[in-house]
């Protein structure tokens, strides 16, 4: 996170997908060279961490713990993890999808 809030300061917020994809490649080059991690664990980590300074949201998806089945949501500040099955992840977006046509 730290080399994440660094490369923003040098340089400016990425705004587009490919400065966000840039940024990513950065931090997960950046983590393999200081952690020696897989290029994969590199990347989730990379990805959240960007994810997570770009959008400045008290809530991370617990990508070590997350499944095809649910996914875990930390508040920051709170010790409970908060579960959300894809199947109900599934009814809410298509709730949302039909409010935003409608």
């Amino acid at each position: 996170m730290a080399f994440v809030r660094h490369d923003i300061s040098v340089s400016r917020k990425p705004t587009t997908t490919r400065g966000m994809q840039l940024l990513t490649e950065r931090c997960t080059a950046h983590l393999q060279a200081l952690c020696n991690c897989s290029p994969n664990t590199a990347e989730t980590h990379s990805a959240q961490a960007v994810a997570e300074a770009l959008h400045a949201s008290p809530v991370t998806i617990d990508t070590d713990r997350s499944t095809t089945f649910a996914l875990f949501l930390q508040v920051r500040g709170h010790p409970k993890s908060v579960v959300i099955t894809t199947e109900e992840l599934m009814r809410f977006l298509m709730n949302r999808a039909q409010l935003a046509s409608s």
